[in-house]
């Protein structure tokens, strides 16, 4: 008796049977359709009923290929002769599949072959389709956060569904089950880029398993790794793509003209089969297990085992390595490494043509931090290299051939990629990512909604991460997701709950390389609720950046209109659709908004923009939103500074219009780069942001005024703060009042213009932070700091600090430079220092000549100009705060038009004449460059004006007609990707405001013609005063 593990062939009249055991998959002979799928006591995964139309290419004769006990393959051909013209596509088809011992699926691929003599044609699609059972597969995943339950697809049709603008849009109106009503049913809305393609399908609750396609390898797909396509969908339905026009248009069909030979293998892909263990585990659990076998065939490919000598082993296959590097002149002389760079063979063509290329394969892969890229098993023939980098715009492509052959292992060493560039860039929209993601996507319509979209989390912790070695402040959003949730105290007192996410090797490029733990504790007869996070990084895992990280609460836009941040910094809010479309227009970045036509008339005219409400660290301990027709308030409150980066003077975000109320902990914002917080490879890291502290009140009675909220919240922020640190909080990270230490001390300064005495240091800002050099307080985001200040006599005390050992820092108001204790300070449970008197001496090399301004970190002394009036917030006209207006930047060449500022000594007073920042004139008779990147184009034509109407006399540019990628329609964010370089001569500007004018010209063919936008730059002059 044969083993039953060994894999068995039953060859029968009009079906074959393979099984190995574990699985038994019918296919028709000679057809090649796969007509049974059985596994776990289940005849019968597929749905019974399909015709034979719907499952594609006919083959007309059967093989064996291999049999064995440890493989089975099969073949089942249709060729192509000229008698068949006009009914089939003129190639051979050689369909195969494959079973292996002990494994749980089968494998599936495909040989095309046309011959030189054969007629032309077209090859829009080529791809797998199955059919499972409606009955049994009701839930599908395409990722870790898009999944659901599906609706049936009979609810697509006859009364249940009624059409849409195109028939694949369906609004479910008479669902089956109720819960699907008025959803929309739509197969785009599940589409997903090649890169992350790798594994869907679908789940059976009934059944306890899942059935999925892995597809392990990109370089039999068209379109690179950008290229989206369809996954899985209602049926159920679940698809391996091969070749498809969507998201392209017709730019992607494949052509192949008269006389050309091609051959291409498509695939193998594997159909993955799983089951639960047992009925106490989730079957959710049977995603997880399907993206571990995902990772499993792609570490295995190129598979061993395909017979077709048109399948390339690994032996026939070669590698190439190297590292791309950036040259920007804009931002720098030196070469930057292409951190994340997406670096890929494709066939010969045009710089970009891997885009649209599908007759050959594709092989690409993403350089490490450094620009440090190596390609694997690349197939035998002749390639262009390619590349694009994530932050700059354009394609890259090495100036020769690469000839790939068995066994080579090719090192181009550095290559240097010099993105289009023609002077600095005046402004910029968007970012360069070949998406219109981050631009403003509005909520839908109610009445066409699907229920996986909405309600991204209104409230959750998010942080910005980036690789260790990418420049700037800019990086990877994340809304931290917790993975596992546990309740660390539960009592009559208190309740603390923990939401975790744990990091491992195979999330590598997907989230931050931390592990998560967020904390929510309720008490008893307490207002409100408190909030922490313990975030940590291991020695041995990625470096990384961490530009961001904080708390966001989004409130009921309907109720909270009031916002209050200061004593004097509080007012009635705009709505958030008055910075939207038509009723408000985007300003010179886009968090700056001129409310044009708000929803109500008092906000004409002003501009909204959440920076005109940051706060220093100092003064950031309570802001928040009252409702007056809830009489109610929410507030933030913040009772320690010691977790926040950046000492008392950093500027934080507080509450802006949303109604958003934000907790910052870390933040780039009023520093840049410096203040990014960068972790080394090799360094273990942790630490605990918070407990914040979200205080709710109300009135206690209708005759109230609510402003009164306001000053009750502060009264609870000064309780708060007293209450420091808390007591209550569960983690073992989080230091208790016994694990902590003081010090306290005089601080006299010694300025020997002045006097010979020593001074007291009367009202200095005085701090404990992690050690580093002079002044590196001020960027220092890893480890905690605790700051005082000194009274009238420069005396000190700094209390509640945890272990550890610091510097000890101060500056003083009145005097320049940063004072630096010369030892480092080392803080033990219980401890009590006394440093007794310490001496600033501050920079002074004789005596004062002239001086201008105040030495106390700030350029609020200087002259502040009245703000445009086009440009006010109302809060600050007649405020001491006046520099918070927008647009003041602009009134230097207004005020200064011809000549610079000269300010007088003796004669200018700094207070009137010294404008308070120093800035550049606009360059006049030269060009400018503007750089457009589009996501995506569809039947469009762009045409670009500067200050002029919309005669052709005035158009400065046009696209011409571009674009069939449809993306639109297709919930798409991106298709193909183009660069447009367009001169705007100086004389085209204006002096003060000027007006861009980007008109989609193409108005008459069909709703979904348009195009999105990828990023938009203005570039000046290039000239060596503003040019490195």
């Amino acid at each position: 008796m044969s083993d039953q593990s060994s894999v068995h062939l039953d060859v029968k009249d009009n079906h074959v049977v393979m099984k190995n055991g574990i699985v038994e998959v019918t296919i028709s002979k000679p057809d090649g359709f796969v007509t049974g799928i059985s596994y776990h006591g289940v005849n019968n995964l597929l749905e019974s009923h399909n015709e034979d139309y719907d499952r594609g290419i006919k083959g007309t004769s059967f093989q064996v290929v291999l049999e064995n006990e440890e493989l089975v393959e099969i073949s089942f051909t249709r060729k192509w002769d000229s008698s068949l013209k006009d009914h089939i596509a003129p190639i051979n088809v050689d369909k195969r599949f494959i079973m292996r011992k002990d494994v749980t699926g089968f494998y599936s691929y495909g040989i095309f072959e046309h011959l030189a003599e054969w007629p032309a044609f077209n090859l829009p699609q080529t791809r797998i389709v199955y059919k499972l059972r409606k009955d049994k597969f009701r839930y599908m995943a395409v990722a870790d956060n898009r999944q659901r339950k599906m609706p049936l697809p009979e609810d697509r049709l006859g009364k249940r569904g009624r059409p849409l603008a195109y028939p694949e849009a369906v609004l479910l109106v008479h669902p089956v089950e109720e819960e699907f009503k008025g959803e929309v049913d739509d197969k785009y809305e599940y589409s997903c880029e090649n890169k992350d393609l790798k594994v869907h399908g679908w789940i059976s609750h009934n059944l306890d398993l899942g059935c999925w396609q892995i597809i392990p390898s990109n370089e039999f797909r068209s379109g690179g790794l950008l290229k989206q396509n369809l996954t899985s969908h209602v049926g159920p339905i679940s698809l391996a793509m091969f070749i498809s026009a969507h998201y392209a248009g017709e730019d992607m069909v494949m052509k192949v003209k008269a006389g050309e030979s091609w051959k291409k293998v498509f695939g193998p892909v594997f159909t993955y089969l799983n089951c639960l263990p047992d009925q106490t585990s989730d079957p959710l659990s049977l995603w997880q297990d399907a993206k571990n076998q995902m990772l499993i065939e792609v570490q295995s490919w190129p598979y061993g085992f395909p017979a077709s000598e048109d399948y390339a082993l690994s032996d026939k296959r070669g590698c190439i390595n190297g590292r791309l590097l950036v040259r920007d002149k804009s931002l720098s002389d030196e070469l930057l490494p292409a951190n994340g760079a997406f670096i890929g063979l494709a066939p010969p063509g045009e710089v970009g043509s891997w885009q649209t290329e599908s007759k050959g394969y594709q092989f690409w892969t993403e350089a490490d931090a450094d620009g440090y890229f190596t390609i694997n098993n690349i197939r035998e023939g002749e390639y262009n290299l390619n590349a694009y980098v994530t932050g700059w715009i354009g394609d890259y492509q090495y100036e020769e051939l690469i000839t790939i052959t068995a066994g080579c292992d090719i090192d181009i060493s550095s290559i240097v990629y010099e993105p289009p560039r023609d002077g600095p860039t005046v402004w910029e929209i968007g970012i360069p990512d070949r998406s219109a993601a981050e631009f403003f996507v509005p909520d839908p319509n109610p009445k066409y909604i699907n229920k996986l979209y909405i309600g991204h989390p209104d409230r959750y912790w998010d942080l910005v991460w980036s690789e260790y070695g990418t420049p700037g402040t800019t990086g990877n959003s994340e809304r931290i997701k917790g993975t596992s949730f546990e309740v660390v105290v539960e009592n009559e007192e208190l309740v603390e709950i923990s939401f975790t996410r744990k990091w491992d090797s195979s999330l590598q490029d997907h989230i931050a390389p931390i592990n998560v733990d967020k904390r929510f504790i309720m008490r008893k007869d307490v207002t409100g609720f408190y909030s922490y996070g313990i975030f940590e990084h291991l020695a041995e895992w990625p470096a990384f950046n961490l530009p961001q990280t904080r708390i966001v609460y989004k409130l009921r836009k309907d109720k909270f209109r009031y916002m209050a941040v200061a004593d004097n910094r509080q007012r009635r809010m705009p709505l958030p659709e008055d910075r939207l479309g038509k009723r408000g227009r985007p300003l010179a970045y886009p968090e700056a908004v001129l409310l044009v036509h708000p929803v109500e008339e008092e906000f004409k005219g002003e501009v909204d923009d959440k920076y005109e409400y940051s706060c220093e660290n100092k003064d950031l301990k309570v802001h928040g939103w009252i409702s007056h027709n809830l009489d109610l308030g929410c507030w933030q409150i913040i009772p320690s500074n010691e977790f926040r980066s950046g000492g008392l003077c950093k500027q934080n975000l507080t509450s802006h219009v949303g109604p958003i109320s934000l907790a910052m902990f870390i933040s780039a914002h009023y520093a840049g780069e410096d203040m990014v917080m960068k972790v080394k490879a090799g360094e273990s890291w942790k630490k605990v942001f918070g407990p914040v502290f979200t205080y709710l009140n109300c009135l206690p009675d209708q005759t109230s005024d609510p402003l009164s909220l306001w000053q009750d919240a502060k009264n609870q922020m000064l309780i708060e703060v007293q209450s420091w640190p808390y007591d209550f909080p569960a983690s073992e990270d989080y230091a208790l009042s016994d694990k902590r230490g003081c010090i306290s001390g005089r601080l006299l300064v010694r300025d020997k213009l002045l006097s010979d005495e020593l001074l007291p240091a009367n009202g200095a800002s005085i701090g404990l932070a992690p050690p580093g050099e002079v002044g590196s307080w001020q960027t220092e985001s890893k480890g905690y700091q605790f700051w005082t200040e000194a009274d009238a006599d420069g005396y000190f005390t700094i209390t509640n600090i945890r272990e550890g050992e610091y510097n000890l820092n101060a500056y003083v108001t009145g005097w320049i430079g940063d004072y630096q204790y010369e030892q480092l300070i080392t803080i033990t449970a219980g401890c009590d220092i006394d440093i007794s008197s310490i001496v600033y001496e501050p920079p002074r090399d004789g005596p004062t000549v002239w001086e201008i301004g105040i030495p106390d970190r700030s350029a609020a002394e200087f002259f502040v100009p009245d703000p445009n009036p086009k440009y006010i917030n109302k809060l600050y006209i007649g405020h001491p705060d006046r520099f918070r207006q927008y647009g003041l930047w602009e009134r230097y060449t207004e005020l200064y038009p011809k000549e610079d500022l000269v300010f007088t000594i003796g004669v200018s007073d700094y207070q009137k004449d010294w404008f308070f920042a120093h800035l550049e004139k606009v360059q006049e008779n030269s060009t400018y460059k503007l750089r457009i990147t589009l996501a995506t184009a569809n039947v469009a034509e762009l045409q670009v004006r500067m200050n002029e109407d919309e005669s052709e006399k005035s158009l400065i540019f046009t696209t011409g007609v571009i674009g069939h990628d449809n993306t639109i329609a297709r919930h798409g964010i991106h298709g193909l990707y183009r660069l447009y370089n367009v001169d705007v001569p100086s004389e085209k500007l204006l002096e003060g405001d000027n007006t861009l004018f980007l008109t989609q010209a193409m108005t008459t063919v069909g709703a979904f013609n348009g195009l999105m936008y990828d990023y938009i730059r203005l570039e000046e002059p290039c000239l060596a005063s503003n040019f490195h």
